[in-house]
């Protein structure tokens, strides 16, 4: 006997429907592309993206290429994705490919990331609309986020609006300053251009912020912070470039660390250069450290070398008791031109904060009608003891090593009467450092040559050059000096350009000619090339080949011998 199967018409449409409504997760690649039709592989629209992920989540590593011809109006929120993992990661790549928004008071974002894990954004263009009528964040990590990467963005906010930030994490949708709980954060490669914010983590106090990486970032013409840090523990801050250039007048500060939970900082390799003219009467930070304990400071480059009103000073500790390490830095205000303001190298804005202040090389030669110090000490301050201080460069040949207050100061002008007072910098110096710029603070003077010394956690350059383990040189930079005494270096060549590019010219002396032997040392004191060049008056000598650094260059002509320090820029 045959069975007869008899199908019910509306159990049939829903055994149909729900079979149709539940897509399978995410994994391989995908398009987010407006000229194409949405397909199993193309979506229309970032929020066409968005909503599919956090419906269907992904089982696998999920890459989505945006079409970059075409300009995307719309906001986007990505929520949690489910599935996401070390296994299962999302990446927007975006072609640098624009996207912008209208934004309002309740709406600042043109992308959100809400509690969003395992996701990178790569390659957009993002821009703020002038429509807008309230804040801006450009890519904005909220509430929570954890193994999240945003690099080599351009984010462009034509704004200097305290409202305004690049990249935002916190745990508001209307607010820049609100803790939310975020880990595992690489913002890198980023270019942001304007606004109150640059970039800005705030972690929460009863869960600080770990694993947060800012590195290589170009942040210009912020009008408040460029990096603000608050409530983490260990946040690296590596190799960023921040410049003011515009005539924003506004109180700013380059990099600043808040707050007494926030710990732990370690900014390295960074530089700040100040181009521009007129700030008023507000002040420029390079780098504050706030509140915290336990923050290394180190290998960074600050310089102002056009600003002729407002105030600037180069590092300032502002509580007391912090006890950050500073060390290798170097810090100029380098200008012909007269500044009324008043130029700081580093600070503590109340009392004694015990910084340990060493290899440190300021110069301070911008002439003008305000106060000019290397180190400033605060009211109440005990002068013996407000820092720890040994193994500097201050050279302020018009100005003062050390002062102590803001109204009335107590002025110590030469390092003699600071040394006599402080008991500090027993083996500090004043020596011009003969920059080979006023923004490039590689010092040329043989004096100071191996005047630094040894920290144990401070092994390269600014520039990732070995340190000299036993004797380094005081700033940012390790270079070489010729060894050769004056009488037994008789090989009188000029070298041109240097800094270069590429290819230096070697002008000889008239009674030089002949075979020229020329070997080119990097730090370690490896030969990276050897070139027997054959000629008189002047030879050419090519560097294409070797990587930007500082080099050693020996030259031996018939016995007349020579020691040329040479710089390849890239």
């Amino acid at each position: 006997m045959k069975i007869k199967h008899t199908f019910h018409l509306p159990l049939l449409l829903l055994v149909l429907s729900t079979s149709i409504s539940r897509s399978q997760p995410l994994s391989g690649n995908y398009t987010i592309d407006n000229l194409l039709p949405t397909s199993g592989t193309n979506f229309q629209s970032f929020n066409d993206f968005a909503t599919r992920l956090a419906t269907d989540g992904v089982s696998g590593n999920v890459v989505a290429n945006v079409n970059p011809a075409i300009v995307y109006f719309e906001q986007v929120t990505f929520h949690t994705i489910p599935g996401a993992g070390p296994m299962a990661t999302v990446t927007i790549e975006g072609n640098l490919a624009t996207i912008e928004a209208v934004t309002t008071t309740t709406d600042r974002h043109v992308i959100r990331l809400e509690d969003v894990s395992w996701m990178t954004i790569r390659g957009m263009s993002i821009l703020y609309d002038p429509t807008s009528t309230g804040g801006f964040y450009g890519i904005q990590i909220y509430n929570s986020g954890s193994h999240l990467n945003i690099v080599n963005n351009t984010i462009l906010m034509n704004s200097t609006s305290t409202l305004h930030g690049g990249i935002v994490a916190s745990g508001s949708t209307t607010s820049i300053l609100d803790p939310g709980n975020f880990d595992n954060i690489l913002i890198a490669e980023n270019y942001i251009s304007s606004g109150g914010y640059g970039i800005s983590v705030y972690g929460d106090a009863a869960s600080l912020a770990t694993q947060i990486e800012i590195a290589n970032n170009y942040i210009a013409d912020f009008a408040d912070n460029g990096i603000y840090i608050r409530e983490t523990d260990g946040v690296h801050i590596n190799g960023n470039l921040l410049e003011k250039i515009a005539n924003i007048i506004s109180s700013a500060n380059a990099i600043q660390i808040a707050q007494n939970a926030n710990i732990n900082a370690v900014i390295e390799n960074n530089k700040f250069h100040i181009l521009q003219q007129d700030n008023g009467t507000q002040t420029l930070r390079g780098i504050y450290l706030f509140n915290g304990t336990g923050h290394r400071v180190f290998n960074n480059e600050i310089s102002v070398s056009a600003l002729t009103t407002g105030n600037f000073t180069g590092i300032e500790i502002r509580t007391s008791a912090t006890a950050p390490e500073i060390s290798f830095n170097v810090i100029s205000c380098e200008d012909t031109a007269a500044a009324a303001g008043n130029f700081i190298g580093i600070s503590e804005e109340l009392s004694n904060t015990n910084s340990v202040l060493k290899n440190n090389l300021i110069s301070i030669t911008t002439p003008g009608t305000g106060t000019r110090a290397a180190l400033k000490l605060g009211t109440t301050s005990t002068v013996t003891t407000a820092f720890q201080s040994n193994y500097n460069d201050y050279w302020v040949p018009s100005g003062n090593v050390a002062l102590k207050g803001t109204t009335n100061p107590t002025l110590y002008q030469t390092l003699a009467d600071w040394q006599s007072t402080s008991s500090q910098d027993a083996n500090s110096v004043s020596i011009e450092p003969q920059f080979t710029s006023p923004t490039f603070l590689l010092p040329t003077n043989p004096a100071l040559n191996n005047l630094g010394t040894p920290i144990a956690w401070v092994t390269m350059d600014i520039d990732g050059n070995p340190r000299d383990p036993g004797t380094p040189d005081i700033g940012a930079y390790e270079y070489f000096v010729s060894g050769i005494e004056a009488t037994t270096a008789s090989l009188q060549a000029v070298i041109s350009p240097n800094p270069t590019a590429g290819r230096i010219r070697i002008s000889l002396p008239e009674n030089i000619s002949g075979n020229i032997c020329c070997k080119l040392y990097d730090y370690t004191g490896k030969i990276q090339l050897t070139k027997t060049l054959n000629g008189s008056g002047a030879v050419d000598f090519e560097l294409n080949d070797v990587a930007a650094g500082i080099y050693l260059l020996e030259i031996n002509c018939g016995g007349n011998y020579g020691e040329y320090r040479v710089i390849k820029t890239h």
